[in-house]
C-alpha cells in the first residue's frame, strides 16, 4: 500500500489541540502516525506500545516532492520538530506535551520516528473515545500549515457526511479559531480583513483546489464586530465516504431547528445558493446583478469578494445604497484578489528592504574597521567635546566609584571617549592625583 494511502488516526482532543508546528513538521507528525495501530476495538489487532516506525528515503524522496533541498533540510526540520510540544486544553486548564520520544536519520534506512509515551491516550488508547482517522494523501498536499489544521477540524465531523448530510459545519469564535489554527497571537491583530485572506480564504482556497471537498465559511458578528465563523465542508460533485468509513466524532448535532443553520435557513444546495441568498436577501442585489458577477469571475471569486466588501462596508458603517455600491465594486472588480497582489508585493518589498539594510550595516560596519566611511572617503573623527570643570568632577566620580565596586562599564568608557580620551586608562593616568580625593 502506498503511504499517502494509509489511515492515521487522532483523539479528538489532539486535533483540537495547538499544535505548536510548521508545515514540514506537520508532515512528520502524520508520517509517524502512519506505522501506529491504535486500540479501537478488542477484536481487532492493536499496539500496546509505541513502535518504532521507519520511512524509507524514497518513500521520503516521494513525500517531498524529489526535492533534493527538503531532504538536505531534513536535520533542521528534525531538530525543529523533536522540540515541539502540542498544548492541550481542558476545564481546569492546559497542558504541554512531547511529542516525540525518538527520532534518527540513517541514510541507508531512512527515518525512524518514535512517540513519547505520554501521549498515549491521545494515539494509542483510542477504545470508547471520540477520534478521527483520515488517509493521509487527504492533507498532505496542502502547501498551507493553515488550511491543514483547518482540513483536520473539519474532518473531525466528517461522521455526520457518512451518515447522509449534505453538508457539515461548525461554529468557532475567533478565539478559538486563532487557537486551533496557531496564529500567532500578535498577527494579523485590529485588522479582520487581512486575517480573514491570509488565514482562511488563502487556505480554503488551497483545500477546495487540492482535495475531494469543498469548504466555505460566513462571519458572525456580536454587535457590528466579527465575532467568530461559521464554516461548512461538502463533497465535491462525483465525490462520496467511501462505505467502510464509520468513525465516532465529539461535536454537537447538528440543529434541526433552521434558525440554528445561519445561511442555510433557506436548506440551499450548494455554495452558488448560499451566495445568491446572502447576496439577493442580504443585501438587495438583483437576480440580474448577481447571475452577471458569478459569470464573469465564478462563486468562489464572488464570494471571496462579497465577504470582504461586507466587512469593509461594516466597518465603515455603511447603509443603504451607498453600503450596496461599495460592495458591488468589490464584486465587480475582484477587489480582494488586487488587495492579496499587492499584499505580497509589500512583502516583497519589506523583505528587500530589510535585506538592504542589513548588507548596509554590513558594509558600514566593515568599512568603520578600516577607518573609512559607506561612501569609501576616510572617515572624520568626531570633534571631542568640551570637559568642563563641573563634568569632569562628576566624571571623576563615577569613575572612583567604578574601580570600587567591579571595573569600569562600557558606557562610562564611551563617555571617557567622548571627551577625548583613547579610553579610560588614558584618563585615569591623567587625572590620578584628583581621583585620590574621591
Amino acid at each position: 500500500m502506498n503511504i499517502l494511502d494509509r489511515k492515521v488516526y487522532q483523539a479528538n482532543p489532539l486535533i483540537e489541540a495547538r499544535k505548536h508546528m510548521n508545515l514540514s513538521e506537520l508532515r512528520l507528525f502524520v508520517l509517524g502516525l502512519q506505522g501506529i495501530r491504535p486500540h479501537i476495538k478488542d477484536a481487532i489487532p492493536h499496539d500496546l506500545d509505541f513502535k518504532e516506525t521507519w520511512i524509507t528515503p524514497s518513500e521520503l524522496a516521494e513525500l517531498f516532492g524529489g526535492n533534493t533541498a527538503s531532504i538536505t533540510n531534513l536535520k533542521r526540520h528534525i531538530d525543529n520538530a523533536f522540540r515541539g510540544y502540542i498544548e492541550i486544553d481542558d476545564e481546569e486548564g492546559f497542558t504541554l506535551y512531547h511529542i516525540y520520544r525518538k527520532m534518527r536519520y540513517q541514510k541507508d534506512k531512512g527515518l525512524l520516528i518514535q512517540f513519547d509515551d505520554e501521549i498515549k491516550p491521545y494515539l494509542l488508547e483510542l477504545m470508547g473515545k471520540r477520534y478521527t482517522s483520515y488517509e493521509i494523501k487527504t492533507v498532505f498536499p496542502l502547501s498551507s500549515e493553515y488550511a491543514w489544521r483547518l482540513m483536520e477540524l473539519m474532518l473531525e465531523m466528517q461522521g455526520y457526511l457518512e451518515k447522509g448530510k449534505k453538508q457539515i459545519y461548525r461554529k468557532l469564535s475567533l478565539q478559538e479559531v486563532r487557537f486551533k489554527l496557531d496564529v500567532p497571537d500578535d498577527k494579523y491583530v485590529g485588522r479582520i480583513d487581512h486575517f480573514q485572506l491570509k488565514v482562511l480564504n488563502k487556505p480554503i482556497s488551497e483545500i477546495n483546489e487540492k482535495t475531494i471537498y469543498h469548504v466555505w465559511y460566513e462571519p458572525y458578528r456580536e454587535g457590528r464586530k466579527i465575532a467568530g465563523f461559521t464554516f461548512w465542508m461538502e463533497y465535491k460533485a462525483g465525490y462520496g465516504p467511501l462505505p467502510e468509513a464509520k468513525e465516532t466524532i465529539d461535536v454537537e448535532p447538528i440543529s434541526p431547528d433552521p434558525a440554528a443553520l445561519p445561511a442555510a435557513r433557506r436548506s440551499p444546495k450548494d455554495a452558488k445558493a448560499i451566495l445568491k441568498d446572502q447576496m439577493m436577501n442580504g443585501e438587495g442585489f438583483t437576480l440580474i446583478q448577481f447571475n452577471s458577477v458569478v459569470k464573469k469571475w465564478g462563486v468562489e471569486v464572488v464570494a471571496k469578494n462579497f465577504a470582504l466588501g461586507v466587512t469593509e462596508a461594516d466597518a465603515k458603517h455603511l447603509t443603504g445604497r451607498s453600503r450596496k455600491k461599495y460592495i458591488k465594486a468589490f464584486v465587480e472588480n475582484d477587489y480582494a484578489s488586487e488587495r492579496e497582489t499587492m499584499e505580497e508585493i509589500k512583502d516583497h518589498e519589506a523583505a528587500l528592504a530589510v535585506e538592504k539594510k542589513q548588507k548596509q550595516d554590513e558594509m558600514s560596519e566593515a568599512f568603520a574597521a578600516q577607518g573609512i566611511t559607506s561612501s569609501g572617503k576616510p572617515a572624520q573623527p568626531k570633534k571631542p567635546r568640551k570637559l568642563t570643570e563641573e563634568d569632569l568632577d562628576n566624571l571623576l566620580s563615577i569613575v572612583a566609584y567604578s574601580l570600587t565596586h567591579g571595573g569600569i562599564i562600557k558606557p562610562i568608557v564611551k563617555t571617557i571617549q567622548a571627551y577625548g580620551f583613547r579610553d579610560e586608562k588614558e584618563f585615569i593616568k591623567k587625572y590620578a592625583e584628583r581621583l585620590k580625593k574621591y
